[in-house]
């Protein structure tokens, strides 16, 4: 039943027409349909606006509707759910994968059904539905095995989404057996040879197998000139340490990069090994060139991960021969972090098991479901009265998403604000400089301390930026090392930290509090002559949690006389918190500044606010 109410939404919202879009399509075989339709829809491809494309590709769909053809129907609504993928448009989706996969997808031609399946395994790898991804992968190499269609696609897919579950000799199997079926039925497609290769030179890479690696790594190079070959060879040879040969696949790699605009997004990668090379050649100067050239691209594709390594490689730029320090603390922090992997894997083989259960439970009950819907169906008189409540709900449904939607909008644009002040590059060069003087000053003890609370500050920051709630201990923890670093190069203040065990695990927006501390460190504290102290208390009111930033500083009136003499403005953080609380609560009273703790005719500063409880 849901299955056909999903279908007649679909076609409500397709505006009726009277083209022909195909002459005398009723004449034409049913080949010569399929190619016909598919020129249409690969047509819609060279629009760049998203909705424009989309209401091209329903109009395709409801011309072979009214000709009463399902096969070229069906051809048309899979191609739509492959225009959402392709534009990243994941909302509702799954609705559209549910019709497909209830009414179309049998009605497809196998290579269709093949095209159809690689896309929805790239989404479901995306989003990290890796046992699904497994699932749909195997059921592709059954459609290929039985119509005798290329499978090196579907290996290269179930290769990557083993990679991303750490299953490395999984991964190499599956390649091998891609390498084999290419050269007993294609053996003259140099390019997938070529890919093949490369793809078996990277697992071996994985596996620390570097001679191996090699071996096939020169051997993709003969057959396919893309500059991830030489990238990889590169790293390849880095690791076996030979320098020179490495220098010569990167540069290889850098003149195919630069010869065309098309291999652009392959820099980030080429920078990060470049830098990677120069740092081990003690070429620190380069070093520390390329790896800031990584960090701007990584942060541009928003690639968390190679972010995090670019700021590993701007350290060990500054730190030069005494980057030691940073070796034993990523030692300790790869073992926790392989401990975290592990525990994920054990967690994802849990749910697979439990989603097989459910499968076999949902299987067993189609048939009841089957019955009910036969038995509803007198009530065709109904239908009417339906569609119209439809198309009311769906009316309050697109007005509700664009609201959300515009929400989103602004909270995304509200937290890289956020992330941009946490990310203060004063506050980073300040650090670094801070560990140079304490190795200078001969104190290593301190300088370790220091490294240790800047590289889990840095990990934090980078985590929190990828959710919009996070939970109040790991807030916490952020701000203590915070203050920690802060209180370890100024030394001119004290903090305490107040939280009831209870909220730890509710969650809150992240990079809300660290403003207003920073703004008491900065300010408050700048003119003193006594010892700072700054106190944060995090408390549960009814339904609310209350913030509340307390300090001794000079307080909120010398602040504002200070800063009007100076022609300064209301703090930039103070007014982005106050837009994303109004986000998140519309109900709250805002930020309430009150004079803190009196000290030497210093009223101090106060600031409480309020939000709701995020479980």
């Amino acid at each position: 039943m849901k299955a056909f109410l999903s279908c007649i939404c679909f076609f409500i919202i397709i505006p009726s027409f009277s083209q022909e879009l195909i002459p005398n399509f009723e004449q034409l075989s049913d080949s010569t349909k399929n190619v016909e339709v598919i020129a249409l829809l690969l047509e819609t491809r060279s629009n760049p606006s998203f909705e424009d494309r989309i209401n091209e590709v329903k109009e395709v769909a409801l011309f072979c509707k009214d000709k009463e053809d399902l096969p070229t129907e069906a051809l048309a609504v899979s191609y739509l759910y492959i225009a959402y993928i392709e534009h990243g448009k994941f909302d509702g989706i799954d609705d559209l994968f549910k019709l497909i996969e209830a009414k179309y997808f049998d009605h497809l031609l196998p290579a269709n059904q093949l095209r159809f399946n690689l896309y929805h395994s790239q989404l479901l790898l995306s989003q990290g539905r890796l046992d699904e991804g497994i699932e749909t992968a195997q059921n592709t190499l059954a459609i290929c095995e039985a119509h005798q269609l290329p499978k090196n696609n579907v290996y290269g897919l179930l290769s990557t989404i083993y990679m991303a579950l750490g299953k490395f000799d999984e991964a190499l199997k599956t390649d091998r057996q891609n390498l084999n079926d290419m050269l007993k039925n294609q053996p003259e497609e140099k390019r997938g040879l070529g890919q093949a290769y490369y793809s078996i030179s990277r697992d071996y890479t994985n596996l620390e197998e570097l001679d191996s690696a090699n071996y096939y790594g020169v051997l993709s190079l003969g057959y396919w000139g893309h500059p991830v070959s030489y990238i990889q060879l590169g790293d390849i040879k880095t690791k076996l340490a030979e320098y020179d040969s490495a220098r010569y696949y990167l540069s290889r790699a850098q003149e195919v990069i630069l010869s065309s605009p098309k291999w652009e997004n392959q820099k980030t990668t080429l920078y990060l090994y470049l830098s990677k090379l120069e740092i081990l050649e003690e070429n620190w100067e380069e070093g520390l060139l390329y790896s800031e050239q990584a960090l701007t691209s990584s942060i541009q594709d928003n690639d968390v991960s190679v972010t995090y390594k670019a700021y590993e490689y701007i350290i060990r730029s500054h730190l030069q021969d005494k980057a030691y320090y940073l070796d034993s603390l990523l030692a300790k922090d790869r073992i926790l972090r392989d401990r975290s992997v592990e525990a994920q894997t054990i967690e994802m083989d849990t749910k697979y098991k439990a989603s097989e259960k459910e499968k076999k439970i949902m299987q067993l009950s189609n048939d009841v479901q089957q019955r009910e819907i036969e038995a509803l169906t007198f009530r065709n008189y109904l239908l009417y009265t339906g569609i119209a409540v439809l198309a009311l709900i769906i009316l309050v449904y697109l007005l509700f998403r664009i609201r959300k939607s515009k929400t989103e909008k602004e909270i995304s644009h509200l937290k890289k604000q956020a992330l941009q002040l946490q990310m203060n590059p004063h506050f980073f060069f300040n650090s670094l400089n801070s560990i140079h003087n304490f190795i200078g000053n001969n104190e290593p003890e301190e300088a370790q301390k220091y490294l240790v609370n800047f590289s889990r500050l840095m990990r934090l920051t980078l985590e929190n930026s990828q959710e919009n709630l996070i939970h109040i201990g790991k807030e916490v923890e952020f701000l203590k090392n915070f203050l920690i670093l802060e209180k370890l190069r100024n030394k001119n203040f004290d903090f305490e930290i107040k939280v009831e065990e209870e909220l730890l695990d509710y969650k809150i927006p992240g990079f809300l509090i660290q403003p207003l501390i920073e703004n008491s460190l900065l300010h408050g504290f700048s003119t003193i002559d006594y010892e700072g102290f700054v106190q944060l208390k995090i408390e549960k009111e009814q339904d609310t949690i209350v913030v509340t930033v307390i300090d001794n500083g000079v307080g909120r009136k010398k602040s504002i006389e200070r800063k009007q003499e100076k022609g300064e403005h209301t703090s930039f953080g103070i007014e982005l918190l106050k837009k994303r609380i109004y986000i998140y609560s519309k109900k709250s009273n805002g930020i309430l500044i009150e004079d803190g703790i009196a000290v030497q005719g210093n009223s101090g500063t106060k600031i409480t606010f309020q939000l709701p409880l995020f479980s």
